[in-house]
């Protein structure tokens, strides 16, 4: 997988250029079970950046929905959380 992080400027205009491109020639040879995976930790708004990049609507780029994963199924511990309120003296 790659990570999809925030590209400006020529760089970036190149990415979705070459992302946009892989798009067209898999639909013109019948890659309809095409798709895309992109993961960060860092994006606050993932769906925006992957149908800028992509040229994808909102509905994906085969217009199936787009599955945005924004949660952590990993195990972790109980978690507690405790307020303090101390004295003022």
């Amino acid at each position: 997988g790659t990570g999809a992080h925030m590209y400006s400027g020529a760089f970036g205009a190149h990415v979705a250029s070459v992302l946009r491109r892989l798009r067209r020639l898999a639909a013109m040879y019948g890659g309809g079970g095409f798709r895309f995976a992109c993961c960060s930790a860092t994006l606050g708004n993932p769906r925006e950046l992957f149908c800028r990049l992509t040229g994808a609507g909102a509905g994906g780029a085969s217009g199936e929905p787009l599955l945005v994963v924004d949660w952590d199924g990993s195990p972790r511990g109980r978690r507690q959380l405790v307020l303090w309120n101390p004295p003022l003296s």
